[in-house]
């Protein structure tokens, strides 16, 4: 007899750690193409808003700037877009370094990941309000 009783009646343990099954690994995949997708969509709309603010011609007007930035001094837009531009790509990478089939995408990681791009798109004009307090991850800190 291979297994004794005792051993297949024992009861499961929950500190210790079981493979994902299929339907994990699928969430983890879709949580982490999605918030692949919408950080990609943040640059490519830092990019135009940096390209609108460097060109005089078809840059927002005034009220519009005075409105998402709470100035309309164009040069500290530009800074305030291209740090959170900065911090997009940064972000990017840090996606892109943990993909979910190794190490997965939880669902902790993928909060911390809104927030950074809630504050992100913050500096970018895009919504309003006052950056949060940053919680990240260990799965997107930056590397040391």
């Amino acid at each position: 007899m291979l297994y004794s009783a005792p051993m297949t009646a024992a009861a499961p343990t929950s500190g210790l750690n079981h493979p994902p099954t299929g339907v994990e690994c699928l969430l983890a995949t879709a949580r982490w193409l999605v918030a692949l997708i919408f950080i990609h969509w943040i640059i490519v709309c830092a990019r135009a808003l940096a390209a609108a603010a460097r060109h005089g011609s078809d840059a927002p007007d005034e009220a519009f700037l005075v409105r998402h930035f709470g100035t309309a001094d164009r040069s500290r837009i530009l800074r305030r877009v291209t740090r959170a531009l900065r911090r997009a790509v940064a972000l990017e990478a840090r996606i892109l370094a943990c993909r979910p089939a190794g190490q997965g995408f939880s669902v902790a990681a993928c909060r911390a990941v809104a927030v950074e791009m809630r504050d992100i798109c913050r500096a970018l004009g895009m919504i309003r309000g006052k950056p949060t307090v940053r919680a990240e991850s260990a799965c997107i800190r930056a590397p040391p």
